[in-house]
C-alpha cells in the first residue's frame, strides 16, 4: 500500500520575513549576479500581476531600487501564492528548479532573521 505524504502549511506568514528569506536564497538579497544592476531581488519577470516599465534580458524587471522588487514580490506573493511555501509552491515559484533546496534555503533565512 503507498500512504501520499500530506505536505504541511500555514497560511500564517509574516510577508516581510518571507520576502527576505526568498531574496536571500535566489539573489543574496540583490547583491549578486546580474539582479545587482537589475534591483530584481526575485528574479521576477513582467506580467499582468506587478507589471514592470523597463524589462531586461529573458523578460526580467528592471527596477529603480531593490525596494520596488519587495513591493512587486508581495504582491504577487499575495495575490498566487497566500502562504507560507510548501514543496508544491517551491516547484511553482522556481520552475521546478531545485525547489527542495530552495525550500530549504527560505526556511533557513525566515527563522534566521
Amino acid at each position: 500500500m503507498v500512504v501520499a505524504k500530506k505536505e504541511t502549511t500555514t497560511t500564517e506568514y509574516d510577508i516581510d520575513r518571507l520576502a527576505y528569506a526568498i531574496a536571500m536564497s535566489e539573489t543574496k538579497n540583490c547583491t549578486i549576479w546580474i539582479w545587482v544592476k537589475y534591483n530584481n531581488c526575485f528574479w521576477i519577470k513582467n506580467g499582468w500581476i506587478a507589471p514592470c516599465s523597463r524589462v531586461g534580458k529573458n523578460n526580467m524587471c528592471i527596477y529603480s531600487n531593490p525596494t520596488e522588487s519587495y513591493i512587486a514580490f508581495k504582491k504577487i506573493w499575495e495575490k498566487v501564492y497566500k502562504k507560507f511555501p510548501n514543496y508544491t509552491v517551491a516547484k511553482t515559484w522556481t520552475g521546478n528548479d531545485k525547489p527542495a533546496m530552495w525550500l530549504q534555503n527560505v526556511n533557513y533565512y525566515y527563522n534566521k532573521k
